[in-house]
């Protein structure tokens, strides 16, 4: 389920990224990283749920060094903790709670 939330968050990332390159101003260029950091923050939540269900189905055979399936849980990880999906979560709320927009855009 949330991989799917995570698509539909991306692709309005999209064209909200679109929708700023046809007509940037103030408002555009603020919204298109909030709808950015609305998909980090769905696809990091996306990535964990789905390489955690990797290895419920596959069991804890799936954990031999030789088939290195871990690789995918490491690597996603990964991704989720360089760009930390907490601070995305406050842009995001800030913009929705306060209607403020990010100031580093």
């Amino acid at each position: 389920m949330s991989l799917n939330a995570a698509e539909a968050f991306l692709k309005e990332a999209a064209v909200a990224i679109d929708i700023a390159r046809e007509n940037l101003d103030e408002t555009t260029a603020g919204q298109a990283p909030v709808s950015v950091d609305s998909a980090k923050y769905v696809a990091t939540e996306a990535v964990i749920e789905v390489t955690s269900a990797l290895f419920e189905l596959a069991g804890t055979s799936s954990m031999d060094e030789r088939y290195n399936l871990d690789r995918h849980w490491r690597n996603g990880r990964i991704h989720t903790l360089y760009d930390p999906a907490r601070w995305k979560l406050h842009r995001v709320g800030n913009w929705i709670l306060n209607g403020i927009l990010p100031e580093d855009f």
